[in-house]
């Protein structure tokens, strides 16, 4: 998941509104408690459906962030939005 320094980034931004704060806050203690029920329980679900199904849980604006970042970074393909 993308920092707040590369979210703001990728928004163009230098400040986080108290309701993005919100949104990264919910969307990562709720990422921590499932990631947590995923490794802890029997599952049926992969590790890349995991991961599809946390990237499509996420704010709009993260999404944008986290693909900035990957864009950023040289990577040619994200297997969590295919």
């Amino acid at each position: 998941m993308p920092t707040i320094v590369e979210t703001k980034e990728s928004l163009l931004t230098d400040t986080i509104s108290d309701e993005q704060l919100y949104l990264i806050k919910y969307h990562s203690y709720g990422t921590i408690q499932m990631t947590i029920e995923w490794l802890l329980n029997p599952h049926k679900m992969s590790a890349t459906d995991f991961a599809h199904m946390q990237f499509l849980a996420m704010p709009d604006f993260l999404k944008q962030a986290y693909l900035s970042m990957y864009k950023k970074s040289g990577v040619h393909s994200i297997l969590l939005i295919s």
